[in-house]
């Protein structure tokens, strides 16, 4: 790697020194080159002789000021954090210097005074420009070129000034991206026997870029958290005793497992634990028994560079199979992923229904109508153990009161009037081995809930007709927009089906209730909905009035608000007048002043911002303008609308 820039024998350094130097004043006074010369190092010379680099400038390099270092620190923060602590590690016979990917010295270490005051008299100091265009040819600019380690000795310097100086390079490089970070810079007199020691400066760099490595997995932790637990099959990684050190939430909720168990103990297999050092390295596809079900797994080992530090581990139910041709039919359309949301509320909501998403138990969605509660229960199905088997809707409010309990249960044929002969197979029936979606569950008829009730505890369903029971393997997703516990004491629902429902159940809160999501939805609705590639241009007063807006329909309402704004703007630029009738009648109290802006991110920052006005920063904004409602508006970077509706929503008078 480094035996094209380096010179390797310290000795051949002093036989070729005299020639270097002759050669580097031939250079200038003639413009020829000598094919002694080594080509990286000609290259460059002649680079700098086009540049019109002085070589004869006593302190050449240019230093930025304090303001422009500061910024460069704060880009730069991760790579000086991994460097910063090695510094003390370092040789202090050398003079060290770590530089941005633009070769400017971020920060630098000297162990011996003279030798500080020698650099510093060089404008080697933090802040300093040594890339080749601005100094000429030294280590740092070359490395950066190059991409790749260099070492320059004396006369190679471009900078006559640098002669009495060696000096060493190494890019350093993202371990995830590849892509050149930095530099660390070596240099010394010419006769420090370590200055020319490359050995020293690859393994510092090495020690920074698994340092660097280290904190950007640990920053994107959310994101990989995010992509290992969409592995819906139980997944588990392991060290090399087999100690579980991460497992996602199918291993968990199937195995009960969590980091720190044994594997080859939950394996409970006695060839895996006597053979599992060589099952390590060479991995294994197996059949285990686990918890009275039978896995196929299979063994992989994980490596850092060539070190094996442990394995992996995936599993799939031996006795899944694939969907039939009807069930494909009945997939969802809707995952986790879909759900656009930064609230806390919603955010734990989610957490919840993919551990509920492992579970058999029965699951109660309630909710004001238009929140989402479809959503949620197909991402329950797609993200779970069910989710190749078929997921069969039923919206229980749409069905004929006299059809409801054959289309839930099917029927034997000849079982009445207009029956199939051959009979019929029911919802439940048709949702055998996945997930049976009760929506509006509230309407159901009294008669027919003590059936459903009967199905959830015993796990069998009789036909309308037939005598005989048939076991079926269906969960059961149900969903209404009622307070079933008000609907108990009105004497609509069973009191047992409701506590028998409730186990698992979530509140999904209503549009107005997540406020903060407003802009992240319309966002999300109007790249969905535009037309073309052009982006849709909305005027401040637009997305406050959104905002402000109470939403009875929750998102569905918004959703069509964006689609009728789209349609009556002009050009894709959406104005107050473009709004729905329901929204500008709410807003034709108090008038808007209307400011252009673009749906960018940082717009939608700035309207979450306005959302986040609480009660206590309202009184004092008003406090600080005496009342005045439109200097109240200016201090907080909102307009009069704004103020009058956060002023009626905390019931402040003027």
């Amino acid at each position: 790697m480094l035996n094209k820039p380096v010179i390797k024998v310290f000795d051949e350094f002093y036989q070729t020194e005299k020639n270097t130097v002759q050669s580097w004043e031939r250079f200038h006074t003639e413009g020829q080159i000598p094919d002694f010369i080594r080509p990286i190092i000609a290259s460059s010379w002649e680079r700098c002789k086009q540049t019109g680099v002085n070589p004869y400038t006593k302190k050449p390099l240019i230093v930025y000021q304090d303001e422009f270092l500061q910024e460069k620190r704060e880009k730069n923060r991760i790579l000086l954090d991994a460097v910063l602590p090695l510094f003390q590690e370092l040789h202090h016979d050398l003079a060290w210097f770590i530089t941005d990917q633009e070769g400017v010295i971020l920060e630098r270490k000297t162990g011996r005074s003279n030798l500080l005051k020698k650099v510093s008299d060089l404008n080697f100091v933090p802040g300093a420009d040594i890339s080749e265009q601005a100094s000429g040819t030294n280590a740092t600019g070359i490395a950066l070129i190059e991409k790749m380690p260099v070492q320059i000795f004396a006369g190679e310097h471009f900078f006559q000034s640098f002669h009495p100086y060696v000096a060493s390079a190494i890019p350093i490089h993202d371990p995830v991206s590849k892509q050149i970070l930095g530099v660390l810079h070596m240099g010394a007199e010419k006769n420090i026997v370590p200055a020319h020691d490359t050995f020293l400066l690859l393994q510092q760099v090495k020690k920074i870029e698994q340092l660097i490595g280290t904190e950007v997995v640990n920053q994107n932790m959310f994101s990989l958290e995010k992509t290992f637990n969409m592995i819906n099959e139980p997944f588990i990684l392991f060290d090399m005793k087999g100690t579980i050190v991460r497992c996602n939430d199918a291993a968990k909720y199937f195995f009960h497992i969590h980091s720190g168990d044994s594997l080859p103990m939950m394996l409970n297999s006695p060839f895996i634990i006597q053979q599992w050092e060589g099952l390590l390295s060479s991995g294994i596809q197996d059949v285990c028994q686990i918890k009275g079900d039978e896995w196929k797994f299979r063994i992989q080992p994980y490596k850092r560079g060539s070190e094996i530090v442990g394995g992996m581990i995936l599993f799939q139910k031996k006795s899944l199979s694939l969907p039939t041709s009807s069930e494909k039919r009945n997939q969802t359309r809707y995952q986790f992923s879909d759900i656009m949301t930064q609230d806390e509320s919603m955010l734990k909501i989610i957490k919840l229904t993919k551990k509920a998403a492992f579970s058999n138990k029965s699951v109660l969605i309630t909710g004001e109508t238009g929140t989402g509660k479809e959503i949620l229960a197909q991402s329950i199905h797609s993200y779970g153990s069910r989710q190749q088997g078929p997921f069969i809707e039923v919206n229980c409010g749409a069905i004929p009161r006299d059809l409801v309990a054959s289309e839930l249960f099917g029927y034997e044929g000849g079982a009445f009037t207009g029956a199939k002969s051959k009979g019929k197979k029911g919802k439940f029936l048709l949702a055998d081995k996945g997930t049976i979606f009760l929506d509006e569950i509230g309407d159901l008829p009294l008669d027919v809930q003590v059936y459903l009730l009967r199905i959830l505890e015993e796990r069998t369903v009789i036909p309308v007709g037939g005598s005989q029971p048939i076991p079926i393997n269906v969960r059961v997703v149900a969903a209404t927009h009622k307070n079933l516990e008000v609907e108990v004491q009105k004497g609509n629902f069973r009191a047992d089906l409701y506590h028998r429902l409730n186990i698992i159940s979530f509140a999904v809160p209503s549009l107005r209730e997540r406020s903060s999501d407003i802009p992240l939805l319309v966002h999300y609705f109007l790249n969905k909905s535009r037309e073309g590639n052009r982006t849709p241009v909305m005027d401040n007063g637009v997305m406050e009035a959104l905002c402000a807006f109470d939403w009875p329909g929750n998102i569905r309402q918004l959703k069509n608000a964006i689609e009728k704004m789209l349609f009556n703007a002009d050009e894709q630029h959406i104005q107050l007048k473009d709004l729905p009738s329901e929204i500008q009648s709410a807003i034709s109290l108090y008038p808007v002043q209307e400011e252009k802006v673009s749906t960018t991110e940082s717009g939608l920052e700035e309207s979450i911002y306005k959302r986040n006005i609480n009660k206590t920063i309202l009184i004092q904004a008003l406090k600080q303008a005496n009342g005045n409602i439109t200097q109240a508006g200016r201090i907080l970077n909102v307009s009069r609308w704004t103020i009058y509706n956060k002023m009626k929503k905390y019931e402040l008078r003027n």
